[in-house]
């Protein structure tokens, strides 16, 4: 199973993995309805709840051989299922969780099927889905369940898997930067049971977030460099494709072009929601004239896609943002509505996540809806806090969008001044960060529909003109404020 799906051979994988768990005795279903999963979650939630730690962590010792072997499948083909049948994915992780935990009536005890191995598996993946939903807080304890019984019952088998799953929890309740050393303790720890999927996953992912946390652009090709020779090694043809993605992005950031070419085995999966996401993000950050186009198609790729990952944080913060501009820009109000659930949640996750992962990001994408709305003191006074919440939690990236974000408030309202000094810091952050096209794009910016009824005397002035030709000391303010700063 594993090795097909490492080939590309998803469907298959998936096919081979029902047929097993059936074999086996635990059958599962194909199109299970999303009311009956969101009823098993709130099910076993409240029993997690209600259950001391103590009591699960020093239960009975599940030796049941069928469901010991069904333990195994499932826990490998939720992962299957996240790229071929995302839907299907909460309902398997469900499944593992209560084959793992078989309660009886009663919530003052467990039956004695007691728990297995893979127990951790289980307990991460339900965790991060309680994330998934807002519950940050009870996913976090899932967490810690399954990380104190990986380490009482001193099993390694899914240890690679346990870790990298509450890695993706951790990002959610720590800084993101911070999380980097566990996907690294999860990589070595597949590696050492021989769980060469995981190893790669961990990898993958580590990478990925180096890609969004702010580590210099210089530094992220590095690592993707040596994660993609690793996966190569290993002959992990899916994991190759995502970091094949990855360093498109990354290259067109810095040089403005890649000769990346997307595998077509990838199409028809979830590498498809990478490449999408990928692609709109791109026609946002580098203001490209197709970003209506790759939203929709974004859209499409994600409907009814569960968000199991922290890297859904970071779909719906751009996601949002470029919902906002392309209202701005059409003044179809569909778009301003997706920009607001976007943001509405987010701040579900910001109510229980760690600010530091989650204020800046409130923050640009609220001061975005009220430049929207026509509510320009409160976006003044937004802009200008996530511009400080993002320098002070060092995500030089989202510092240098909020700036550039700002200038073009600025500039659109009639604050010529503001404006300038706001694309001056963006110029210097995105240097910074290693976005070398991305800094040479940002004069040519052009501004083509300007709010006309907040700066009537300046609309005409600005209509699909350049910075270069509204800011001409723009290059020359640059030069000098390098040259003071040495």
């Amino acid at each position: 199973m594993i090795s097909l799906a490492s080939s590309f051979k998803l469907n298959e994988a998936l096919e081979l993995g029902h047929s097993i768990l059936s074999q086996l005795g635990e059958g599962i279903q194909d199109n299970p309805s999303a009311e009956e999963v969101t009823q098993q979650i709130h099910h076993t939630m409240s029993i997690i709840c209600d259950m001391p730690q103590v009591k699960l962590l020093n239960h009975f010792v599940m030796t049941d051989k069928n469901k010991l072997s069904a333990m195994r499948f499932l826990a490998r083909l939720q992962s299957i299922a996240y790229f071929v049948k995302p839907s299907l994915n909460p309902y398997l992780v469900v499944k593992m969780v209560n084959t793992t935990l078989t309660f009886v009536l009663t919530k003052l005890s467990l039956s004695t099927e007691g728990l297995c191995p893979a127990a951790p598996v289980g307990l991460s993946w339900f965790g991060l889905l309680l994330v998934r939903d807002g519950f940050i807080n009870l996913g976090s304890r899932c967490s810690l369940l399954a990380k104190a019984f990986l380490k009482n019952e001193g099993t390694r088998q899914y240890a690679g898997e346990t870790l990298c799953v509450s890695s993706e929890i951790d990002s959610f309740v720590k800084p993101l930067q911070a999380t980097h050393e566990m996907r690294c303790q999860g990589e070595s720890a597949a590696l050492s049971s021989g769980d060469i999927q995981f190893a790669t996953i961990n990898r993958l992912r580590d990478v990925s977030y180096y890609s969004w946390d702010g580590t210099k652009l210089t530094i992220v090709e590095e690592k993707i460099a040596n994660a993609s020779q690793f996966a190569k090694h290993q002959g992990q043809k899916l994991y190759l494709a995502l970091l094949a993605f990855m360093q498109r992005k990354v290259s067109i950031l810095v040089r403005g072009n890649s000769t990346i070419i997307i595998d077509e085995h990838a199409k028809g999966t979830m590498l498809m929601k990478a490449i999408s996401f990928d692609d709109m993000y791109l026609s946002f950050i580098m203001k490209q004239d197709d970003l209506a186009q790759s939203c929709l198609i974004f859209l499409k790729q994600n409907v009814l896609i569960p968000r199991l990952l922290f890297l859904d944080v970071i779909h719906k913060f751009y996601a949002g943002l470029a919902f906002f501009r392309l209202y701005r820009e059409t003044h179809d109000l569909s778009w301003a509505d997706k920009g607001r659930e976007c943001k509405k949640v987010m701040r579900v996750w910001a109510s229980e996540g760690v600010p530091w992962n989650f204020q800046q990001k409130v923050q640009l994408m609220e001061a975005e809806e009220y430049y929207c709305d026509g509510n320009l003191e409160a976006a003044k006074d937004l802009y200008t806090k996530a511009i400080e919440s993002s320098r002070q939690h060092k995500w030089i990236n989202e510092e240098a969008l909020c700036c550039e974000l700002a200038a073009i408030f600025y500039l659109e309202t009639g604050d010529m001044q503001a404006s300038l000094e706001h694309f001056i810091l963006a110029h210097e952050l995105y240097e910074t960060w290693g976005a070398i096209e991305k800094v040479n794009r940002l004069f040519r910016l052009q501004i083509q529909q300007p709010r006309c009824e907040f700066a009537p005397s300046v609309a005409l002035s600005l209509s699909t003109r350049t910075l270069e030709e509204l800011f001409p000391a723009f290059l020359g303010l640059v030069s000098s404020l390098k040259a003071t700063s040495k």
